[in-house]
């Protein structure tokens, strides 16, 4: 992790949008109020805060985090990165009989341990890229709910959400847009939590061995298995929060 910090001269600071050597990054709105810091809608460049100053090419896109310490604008360019991958949600309006082709075929190569074929690649290319909206894919819209919690609990680090089947974008294409927005230790986490289930034990794994003969350079780390009795120990106290008296005792110290 890079720390460069730039003087700021004016206080509260009115930044929505910093300029960097030619690219924007923008700053949210949320994070910045929550700091107690006013933000304005004009736009302000900072100079002499330039990609070389970072060791970054101008071409490299990242993510950057923005504090106030001491009048300062302190900038943290982190090479960490997280993946959220849940299951993936079939859209309501994709027509059944193409799903119903995809998953034969896909039944087929397991069954045979073939490649898969550029059939069942088209079609799974087609439904992970079906126009959704909330009502068509409550699950995508779920899962960005979440991504939206987990997002700031992670001090900077990049991140992105993946779908295991049905929904784009794939694990793989995650792990390929953190990688160009310069992180080099990716861990990724499933929201498919409980022991056994194919897509964690087997297919998760399958692709990040794959991803790692692609990119030696980068660390993919799979959190997996989760820890069962810190899992009981969420469900039980959210068990507890829908009963006046406590139903269960709560692991939780």
């Amino acid at each position: 992790m890079r720390t460069w910090a730039g003087k700021v001269a004016e206080k509260p600071l009115p930044l929505c949008l910093i300029f960097i050597g030619g690219h924007g990054v923008t700053i949210q709105r949320k994070w910045l109020e929550a700091q107690g810091i006013q933000c304005l809608d004009d736009v302000r460049e900072v100079k002499n805060l330039t990609p070389s100053l970072l060791g970054l090419d101008k071409r490299t896109t990242f993510e950057a985090n923005f504090l106030l310490q001491k009048g300062e604008l302190v900038m943290t360019v982190s090479t960490k990165g997280v993946i959220l991958i849940g299951h993936g949600g079939i859209p309501k309006d994709y027509p059944p009989d193409l799903v119903t082709k995809m998953k034969r075929l896909e039944a087929q190569r397991r069954a045979s341990g073939s490649p898969m074929t550029d059939e069942e690649r088209d079609l799974d290319t087609k439904i992970r890229h079906w126009p959704r909206t909330s009502e068509t894919d409550p699950y995508q819209a779920g899962l960005d709910v979440l991504a939206s919690h987990v997002r700031p609990l992670l001090t900077g680090a990049h991140f992105s959400v993946a779908y295991n089947e049905f929904c784009a974008p794939t694990l793989s294409d995650a792990v390929e847009q953190l990688i160009a927005a310069g992180a080099r230790e990716i861990t990724v986490v499933s929201t498919m939590f409980t022991p056994g289930g194919s897509h964690s034990e087997i297919e998760i794994p399958e692709e990040l061995q794959e991803l790692r003969s692609i990119h030696p350079e980068v660390t993919l780390t799979y959190a997996w298995p989760f820890d069962l009795q810190q899992v009981a120990s969420m469900l039980t106290e959210h068990i507890n929060r829908f009963h006046t008296r406590p139903l269960v005792e709560s692991q939780r110290k």
